[in-house]
């Protein structure tokens, strides 16, 4: 994704933090048909209308988009999201007993969490429901996903006196809207609609964002046409196995 691509929004998002305003950008649609998305957005300074814009994502590979108001945006080629799309996967074993399971499982969460940040669940890679009972035992599967991510979980148990072992099952994959996983394109990157100003340091808050990864992502003034609207509307095409045929799915929330 070629992420200078999205300089146009900046600068009117820009023009729109003014020194008594500041910018807002509304999603007001969005549209998946296969892999390519469609969103519709209106940028505010304030209450005043400012400009209309469409972004427009090809090959995307997962996405997590709600409409509504955000108050920045991100673009990035490294970040927590993008592990999966980058790295080879695979699954973390463990041989040796666990001798405090409970304060293990702490350190493994607290490892996790400097990794991604709340981007990703615990239980997204490792096998947190079970792992009380796993730990009984002197040996079992982990944890599956990014290379680097097991690695850094690996540390916290060899730390702790317990060998573990790797394996790479697959390269980078993703689920596609052909019910199968597909190999994924190493060059996608995140956009994310976040819920903090761009020049906040703190950082967005991941349950508050939406976001894109894709392998293209292109931004471009909008029509005004119902910019102001504040009809809100979701709508995908997706494969229906049973009818051989791709079917359309509206949302109006």
């Amino acid at each position: 994704m070629d992420l200078n691509d999205f300089d146009a929004l900046d600068a009117a998002w820009t023009e729109a933090d003014d020194d008594h305003h500041a910018g807002l950008l509304i999603a007001r649609s969005a549209r998946l048909v296969a892999d390519n998305l469609t969103i519709a957005a209106s940028l505010f300074s304030g209450d005043e209308f400012h400009s209309a814009w469409e972004l427009t994502f090809q090959g995307v590979v997962e996405h997590r988009f709600t409409l509504g108001a955000y108050r920045g945006y991100l673009t990035e080629q490294t970040h927590p999201l993008l592990l999966e799309h980058h790295e080879a996967g695979g699954r973390l074993s463990f041989y040796g007993q666990v001798e405090h399971p409970t304060e293990t499982l702490g350190a493994l969460a607290e490892v996790h969490e400097k990794l991604c940040n709340g981007w990703r669940p615990l239980d997204r890679y490792v096998r947190t429901r079970q792992l009380s009972w796993l730990f009984s035992f002197r040996s079992g599967v982990l944890a599956n996903g990014p290379s680097s991510t097991l690695n850094s979980y690996a540390a916290v148990l060899e730390d702790r006196g317990v060998q573990t072992t790797f394996a790479e099952s697959h390269g980078p994959v993703h689920w596609d809207d052909t019910y199968q996983w597909v190999p994924t394109d190493p060059h996608v990157a995140l956009f994310a609609f976040t819920d903090t100003e761009r020049w906040e340091a703190a950082g967005p808050n991941p349950s508050a964002s939406s976001y894109v990864i894709a392998q293209q992502g292109h931004v471009a003034p909008a029509a005004t046409t119902d910019a102001t609207n504040t009809t809100r509307s979701w709508s995908f095409l997706r494969p229906d196995p049973a009818a051989g045929s791709r079917r359309e799915t509206r949302v109006n929330p």
